[in-house]
């Protein structure tokens, strides 16, 4: 089928002649947020030669994007909005799409596809040019600002300064580390004004899932292609204004600590003027960023842990910094010296070790109050069937020490009280404690951990097939290097084969 491809940016339009493929292409660059023409064939980058994309286009008006019902596709930047006609169907939303032979894709054959959900996604409506132009006008309003200036620069030290002598002042029979708190979460809950009305958390937290999934999806095509893809500009929207993804929400979160802690410690063993707190504030900020990691073992620092997931760029198992030029980092991405690399990932369990929804990486309090009360759920009934199985004497031989998991109650059922992928998690507790307890490198346990971590996320057949593959060659690893593990790893891996099967049954 030929479509019509249309795409304006920044009040720029360009059109092709083209085929279903090659506007799927398009359409896949849309998570990379770009606003402008030049960042639209810097996204093209990911799958395929913009050059041919550059050579073929041709200037034209909005208007002409829809002719006489031919199939037709138009990405209109400027109003964020994606409309199909003349018989051209819109895939879905978020979706993963593999080229067969008859597409003759020129580049990567599997594109990724995220719509948000702000914009606009449907057929051709009949007063298409006046929806378009008035999205586009609400639009030309809205404020791009840095956030970071304000998360990381004289609004937050002042902030945590000011709250931090106040509370002194004001005495209190908490703890330290209670009140430390209590003002981390205020930090975090206020809404303001240089930050348009929304509170820190909104901001660290908005575009969080999309770009842990825009990620994961670039780890997968670098994983597929044997060479990683290239990074967002550093001149680009996306990344100068831009949400956080995991890694920074986490690493934020050890930084205000860090001040907190800090600024705790000085003020209580001296009263010490405001601005000089503000230039030691500063200086232990910059020690945070420009190092590693505490406790981590990895050898890139904060800074450039964040640096790579602000261009979406996956980071190796080991922490080891992507030089692109490198020809040895090159060859190492190609598979000259094995399979490729693994890559890293943080969860931020550790926030949601605090207990409180200031800290939690869930968008909305009632999605939050409801996974407490789940947990609760599941615990209460893990618990109630252990204490079964004990007081029943029940000796049959098991791979796993010390784990349970009923499985006749999960694989398969839809009301099962948790998902047999988060349930593979406890299993594999397990095995991550046997490999602390060998003496195992972190790099090995992080690659394990990492490996469960996109299967356990992946949402789309091709994704969790993959992922799949890599959890599964990384327990065989695990097993060829620590046989003492051979039986829990093959189980593992048994009943990972079970979920794969029931999620191909029935979805789940």
């Amino acid at each position: 089928m030929s479509i019509r491809l249309t795409i304006r940016a920044g009040g720029v339009v360009r059109a092709w002649m083209t085929n279903e493929w090659s506007v799927l292409v398009a359409l896949a660059t849309i998570p990379a947020g770009p606003e402008s023409l030049a960042e639209f064939y810097t996204a093209l980058r990911r799958y395929e030669e913009e050059q041919s994309w550059k050579i073929l286009c041709q200037a034209t008006a909005i208007e002409d994007s829809f002719r006489r019902d031919k199939a037709a596709c138009l990405i209109d930047l400027d109003s964020r909005s994606v409309l199909a006609g003349g018989g051209f169907e819109l895939p879905d939303r978020c979706d993963a799409l593999q080229a067969d032979e008859d597409d003759h894709a020129e580049g990567f054959p599997i594109v990724w596809l995220y719509t948000p959900d702000d914009w606009l996604y449907e057929t051709v409506p009949a007063d298409w040019i006046s929806l378009l132009d008035s999205r586009a006008k609400a639009l030309e309003g809205r404020r791009s600002i840095d956030t970071r200036a304000v998360l990381y620069g004289p609004p937050m030290l002042s902030f945590i300064a000011h709250r931090v002598a106040v509370v002194r002042a004001e005495g209190s029979e908490q703890t330290a580390s209670d009140q430390i708190r209590a003002i981390h979460a205020e930090w975090l809950m206020t809404p303001r004004e240089d930050l348009l009305g929304r509170t820190p958390r909104e901001i660290l937290l908005r575009d969080r899932n999309s770009i842990v999934l825009d990620i994961e999806r670039r780890s997968q095509q670098w994983s597929r292609q044997g060479f990683a893809p290239p990074p967002l500009a550093e001149d680009s929207s996306a990344y100068r204004f831009g949400g956080s993804g995991t890694i920074e929400v986490v690493l934020y979160f050890d930084l205000m600590r860090a001040l907190l802690g800090s600024l705790w410690d000085w003020t209580e063993a001296a009263t010490i003027p405001e601005d000089q707190l503000l230039e030691r504030l500063i200086e232990q900020r910059e020690a945070f960023l420009n190092q590693p990691p505490e406790g981590e073992g990895r050898s890139l620092t904060v800074r450039q842990l964040i640096e790579s997931e602000r261009r979406r760029m996956p980071i190796t198992a080991d922490g080891s910094h992507l030089d692109c030029d490198c020809p040895v980092c090159q060859m190492e991405a190609d598979g000259v010296f094995g399979s490729g690399p693994m890559f890293m990932s943080y969860d931020g369990h550790q926030l949601e070790l605090e207990d409180e929804f200031a800290f939690s990486m869930t968008e909305t309090r009632e999605k939050w109050e409801k996974e407490q009360e789940d947990f609760k759920r599941f615990n209460a009934e893990f618990n109630r069937e252990l204490a079964e199985r004990e007081a029943s004497g029940d000796s049959s031989e098991s791979a796993w020490n010390s784990s349970f998991v009923d499985w006749d109650n999960i694989v398969g059922q839809t009301d099962a009280p948790v998902s047999g992928k988060i349930a593979l998690g406890f299993l594999l507790a397990e095995i991550v404690s046997g490999l602390q307890q060998a003496g195992a490198s972190q790099g090995s346990i992080d690659a394990l951990n990492e490996a469960y971590s996109n299967f356990r996320r992946a949402d789309e057949p091709i994704v969790e097939q993959s992922a799949a593959e890599d959890f599964r060659a990384s327990l065989e690893h695990i097993a060829q290097n620590h046989p003492e593990l051979t039986s829990q790893s093959a189980d593992l891996q048994s009943r990972l084969d079970e979920i794969l099967r029931g999620s191909g049954d029935d979805g789940g």
